[in-house]
């Protein structure tokens, strides 16, 4: 089988946005099941507190850009608008883009929660900079306390977009 240029385009689209999905979901599940939770308790250093939870928002806006592009590059390919409005699979896909949204937004309001628990930041700032615990004495322990909810949301959405994602690969619908 020769693949012509536009069935590279497709194979590199799925498989960019399959695997930004999956390192984007998979992080923000490990920060709200494991990160968040060992921060509370003390067992993480202030270096790795820092450094994970910067992880996970430049993971957040990498796929950010990846998965919109790669996902508005599938649905123009599958999708009219009557389709996506009127079937199953159609409110599958509307489910994963505002699944993703709410997940995006989610770590990023986390993130940005944490980032004014530690100090004064403006918006501009916050994103345009990485994000850095300033040597202020803040405690990880407090910090993930502020983190919580919101990766505990974000990770809720995450599964969801997981098992939308999963319906619609097994074509179930």
């Amino acid at each position: 089988m020769e693949l012509t240029g536009a069935d590279w385009v497709w194979l590199v689209s799925y498989v960019s946005h399959v695997l930004s999905g999956a390192l984007w979901t998979g992080n923000v599940c490990y920060v709200a099941a494991f990160v968040v939770p060992t921060a509370q308790r003390g067992g993480l250093s202030r270096a790795a507190f820092e450094h994970t939870v910067d992880g996970v928002l430049q993971i957040t806006r990498l796929t950010g850009v990846v998965l919109p592009i790669t996902g508005g590059y599938q649905l123009w390919r599958l999708y009219a608008v009557e389709t996506l409005l009127s079937t199953p699979r159609g409110w599958l896909v509307l489910v994963m883009g505002i699944a993703w949204g709410l997940t995006n937004g989610l770590v990023e309001l986390g993130v940005l929660a944490v980032s004014r628990e530690i100090g004064e930041v403006s918006l501009a700032t916050y994103f345009l900079e990485r994000f850095e615990m300033e040597s202020d004495g803040s405690n990880p322990a407090a910090l993930a306390d502020t983190l919580r909810p919101y990766a505990l949301a974000a990770a809720v959405c995450s599964v969801v977009l997981l098992v939308d994602a999963g319906l619609l690969a097994a074509g179930v619908v």
